[in-house]
């Protein structure tokens, strides 16, 4: 996988920290159906195969934190805005590979495991594609 691309900060100062990147290994035939109700489930290479139907699977090659409100999830060429984090939602990308995105514009996630967006719709990964999650130029 290349180099993830980071964005520079303003000011000079250093550019926004990539805590997570991905490449998308499969995506399942329901997938483009679960982006047009504005859902994407990622999940690590170990996902049980019941669920490879709707998920993007992936590989992570870093995984050195996972989310916080207002950091930034990059799907390709598409950037989306952390508004809420369930409460295992980063623990179950640590250690799963899991990310349950809804661009539902929430600002309080409505399980424990959502990850919100701002609402619109979703990209539709495919293998080969990447992600990652870096935290929103000015936070640092």
């Amino acid at each position: 996988m290349d180099a993830v691309p980071t964005r520079p900060a303003p000011n000079g100062s250093s550019p926004a920290a990539v805590r997570y990147a991905s490449q998308v290994t499969a995506v399942g035939p329901m997938v483009p159906d679960f982006a047009e109700q504005r859902i994407l489930v990622f999940f690590g290479g170990n996902a049980p195969a019941e669920l490879h139907d709707f998920c993007v699977l992936h590989s992570a090659t870093v995984a050195t934190g996972g989310l916080r409100v207002g950091d930034e999830i990059v799907i390709d060429d598409t950037v989306l805005s952390v508004l809420a984090l369930g409460e295992v939602a980063e623990e179950n990308l640590l250690n799963l590979g899991h990310l349950n995105l809804k661009a539902n514009g929430e600002t309080r996630a409505p399980l424990p495991g959502d990850v919100c967006v701002e609402d619109g719709p979703l990209p539709v990964p495919r293998p080969g594609s990447r992600f990652w999650i870096r935290e929103a130029a000015g936070r640092r």
